[in-house]
């Protein structure tokens, strides 16, 4: 017997809706860069003992912004600092959504496959005609492949 782990349906507006929220976010975010792994690589990594000193900067920096040479654009310095804080919040929360998605597609998938695998036994036993073929075609998924048998090598 299958074990229910999810029973939910997304319906076309739910869905719907949701893809628009998405591109609400993205349309929200015109700024978010993309960046190829090389590039990634490339760059600084601000870590959380880097972002400590970041932020020891740019408080010594506000405060002494005499020190800093002319061309230093310190407005620049505190935008990076409130978007990086900002976008780590809002990662912490699409982490978790992302999780829950992926669990819940897991549970999905293994409670179709438990469904699949009823209907492919029942195909088994149902001595319908035309069937034969139906339980053939379903049992394909569970055909190995003939692996080659490694020669005996003569031992000395």
């Amino acid at each position: 017997m299958s074990q229910h782990r999810i029973s939910a349906q997304l319906t076309p507006e739910q869905e719907t809706a949701t893809q628009n929220a998405m591109a609400t976010i993205e349309t929200q975010m015109p700024f978010l860069v993309n960046m190829d792994p090389v590039e990634r690589r490339s760059m600084a990594k601000a870590g959380d003992r880097s972002q400590a000193f970041v932020r020891k900067a740019l408080d010594l920096a506000t405060d002494t912004p005499d020190i800093l040479p002319r061309d230093f654009d310190l407005r620049e310095f505190e935008k990076d600092v409130e978007l990086a804080d900002k976008l780590t919040r809002f990662q912490a929360q699409l982490v978790r959504l992302q999780e829950r998605v992926r669990n819940t597609i897991i549970a999905a998938q293994a409670d179709a496959y438990q469904q699949a695998l009823e209907v492919y036994h029942r195909t088994k036993r149902t001595k319908r005609e035309g069937f034969a073929d139906l339980t053939r075609e379903l049992g394909r998924r569970f055909k190995r492949k003939a692996t080659k048998a490694e020669p005996e090598t003569a031992q000395a």
